[in-house]
């Protein structure tokens, strides 16, 4: 049945499903999905000759526990992804036999060209690439024409720092008062990414000893604006990050706003209904005023206060293991590769130590 059709048709002659995972599971020449695929909790898809890669690639997936706010954030991840880099696009239209790794880098290019963001592209690839690797293990395509594709490498990272001590005790002298003051010494001290903080609840937090547990993120789906909570982006980013004397005060403060002993599972910061944040709300209503008031640039982040962090840290002089603890990075290589800009002076430092045993 190879090469009936079109990648971009929706009328289905033969279909098979394939697993985004372990391995395939093939389920006949009438399509459909075989109930095991289903209740395996595991991410699914079908394609077939006749059938669209931007439309039918139909992620299944069971929600995780651990997300109590979470409304098939995996598979809306997936359809999102389908919809915006392949059902839109050439390459949805091509017959499947006929479809070459030259189509597919030039899928690739068309996506940079629209400014899709590199992850993106990256996990779109993917996608592809598991999805027509199952197919040919099935004996069903000759070949995966995704797998001689090159995944897009991401240049040196480096950060234009912009915001030093004096901006940022700006920042701090603003936000004092405001109810959300605990995002940003939370993000400008100790490096916590938007979607950590607005994820934290009470029972994260110990003000008798000093720390907060990092364990998940508040995250939104691009289409709904549907919010829920996710796991963090890596192991490394479930953290306990001990807290400096100005975040414990800041929290008090926050404690004391909300009077009675909170309870455990109640979000340190919420709207008015105690309801996740949505992030075009806080930075409209909570970031923008206090960026403005502090004298910022017009293009300065939230998540810049977290590059402000790593860097006031590096070049205060911690090693480059702790920090990258700080900000649960993956491996110190990803901080070195964001902030090497921060340690020229320890470089420095380093030399006079030398000169200083051998001089």
């Amino acid at each position: 049945m190879i090469g009936r059709g079109l990648l971009g048709t929706s009328e289905p002659e033969s279909a098979w499903a394939i697993l985004m995972g372990p391995g395939p599971l093939w389920t006949g020449d009438k399509g459909g999905f075989n109930p095991k695929l289903k209740s395996s909790g595991r991410v699914g898809c079908v394609v077939g000759p006749s059938l669209p890669l931007g439309g039918t690639l139909s992620p299944l997936h069971r929600k995780r526990k651990s997300c109590d706010f979470r409304i098939g954030g995996s598979k809306a991840d997936y359809r999102d992804l389908i919809d915006r880099c392949v059902k839109a696009t050439k390459l949805a239209r091509k017959p499947l036999d006929a479809v070459q790794p030259s189509d597919v880098r030039r899928w690739m290019s068309d996506l940079a060209r629209r400014k899709v963001g590199l992850r993106t592209r990256q996990r779109v690839l993917a996608l592809l690439r598991t999805a027509l690797g199952a197919a040919e293990r099935e004996h069903t395509l000759l070949y995966n024409p995704a797998a001689k594709v090159e995944t897009p490498k991401a240049a040196k990272r480096k950060v234009c720092v912009t915001l030093d001590r004096e901006h940022v005790g700006a920042l701090l002298e603003a936000a004092e008062g405001n109810a959300y003051e605990a995002t940003v010494v939370l993000a400008a001290l100790h490096g916590l990414r938007i979607g950590e903080v607005l994820g934290l609840q009470w029972r994260d937090v110990d003000l008798r000893d000093g720390f907060v547990t990092v364990h998940r993120q508040l995250a939104e789906d691009r289409r709904s604006g549907h919010r829920y909570f996710a796991p963090v982006k890596t192991k490394a980013g479930e953290r306990t990050v001990p807290l400096s004397d100005f975040a414990v005060a800041a929290l008090k403060r926050l404690l004391d706003r909300v009077g009675a002993t909170p309870h455990p599972g109640r979000l340190l910061f919420s709207d008015a209904n105690g309801a996740p944040l949505r992030r075009s709300n806080f930075h409209r209503r909570v970031w923008t005023p206090i960026r403005v008031a502090a004298n910022l640039p017009k293009g300065t982040r939230f998540h810049d206060l977290r590059h402000a962090a790593a860097s006031a840290l590096l070049g205060a002089g911690q090693d480059v293991v702790t920090v990258a603890g700080v900000l649960g990075h993956s491996s110190p290589a990803v901080t070195l590769s964001i902030y090497s800009h921060a340690l020229p002076s320890r470089m420095r430092e380093a030399a006079d130590v030398v000169d200083a045993l051998y001089g």
